[in-house]
């Protein structure tokens, strides 16, 4: 009777959770409510992808540089923004199952840094690649957020639409080229 009540139970369990999972072993979205983000479209597949409309606020610090030549071949070049996320934030956004946004690629570069670091550390960065590394802490206000999996890591972009509460910039001289090892 016991065991038969279990197999009841796990097999209850095991349909609720089964429309989570796509149907290609691609690990389920989740969409914590109240972050303003809605999921709008999903791919599945061998790099699955999820789009999400919306805007929402998220604390952290925002680190731009100028990516040169490393040598590493397919290495990132040029400007790389990255929104790097305070404690607590990762746990708000849109992910898959397993998986965190531990930190955020910004897409809209240019636009994104004049807003965040203002006309002339941003012409600095940009028009003569004399500032290094340029990081700057506050609320970020992101739209067009789109998640996905690629060498057993989640990738995170967005664009970055406004700011908030921007302490000082912070300069350095740091050149970190990153690439997937496959």
């Amino acid at each position: 009777m016991k065991r038969t009540r279990f197999s009841h139970l796990l097999l209850a369990l095991l349909i609720a959770l089964a429309p989570a999972a796509l149907a290609d072993g691609t690990p389920p979205i989740v969409v914590p409510p109240g972050n303003g983000l809605h999921l709008d479209r999903a791919m599945p597949g061998r790099v699955p992808l999820a789009f999400f409309s919306g805007r929402l606020w998220v604390k952290g610090t925002l680190r731009a540089q100028w990516l040169e030549d490393s040598g590493i071949p397919d290495a990132k070049r040029g400007l790389d923004l990255v929104l790097l996320l305070d404690q607590g934030e990762a746990e708000r956004l849109p992910h898959f199952g397993g998986y965190a946004a531990e930190s955020i690629h910004v897409k809209n570069g240019e636009d994104a840094v004049t807003l965040a670091y203002g006309k002339d550390l941003a012409g600095r960065l940009l028009d003569k690649h004399e500032a290094g590394v340029v990081t700057v802490h506050g609320r970020f206000q992101l739209e067009s957020y789109v998640i996905s999996i690629d060498c057993d890591t989640q990738l995170t972009q967005a664009r970055l639409v406004g700011t908030d509460a921007l302490q000082a910039p912070v300069s350095g001289n740091v050149n970190v080229a990153t690439q997937c090892e496959r």
